[in-house]
């Protein structure tokens, strides 16, 4: 539904053209998000004030933050899969 809205007010605003192309992007944006991510925790895992100020910033334990997270893994690799099948295929 968000891809949806997004692309609606685009269209809203005149744009045309193909959907894929944005579609694109917008999977290998939220595919990068799973790099972010691993990133992050694994440099707090080896760094105590980012481990304390990524508690803090998300007021949760890290056990919480690393638990959403491999919860959330599942749909990121799954952009990861769309974009790479759309860019295939989409000229």
């Amino acid at each position: 539904p968000m891809f949806d809205a997004y692309i609606a007010g685009l269209r809203n605003s005149g744009w045309a053209d193909n959907v894929d192309h944005v579609r694109i992007v917008y999977l290998t944006r939220l595919a990068c998000e799973a790099i972010r991510n691993t990133n992050l925790i694994s440099y707090a895992s080896e760094n105590e004030k980012w481990y304390a100020g990524m508690e803090e910033a998300i007021g949760r334990p890290m056990d919480d933050i690393v638990a959403h997270y491999r919860a959330c893994r599942p749909f990121f690799v799954s952009c990861m899969e769309e974009a790479q099948q759309l860019a295939n295929e989409v000229p």
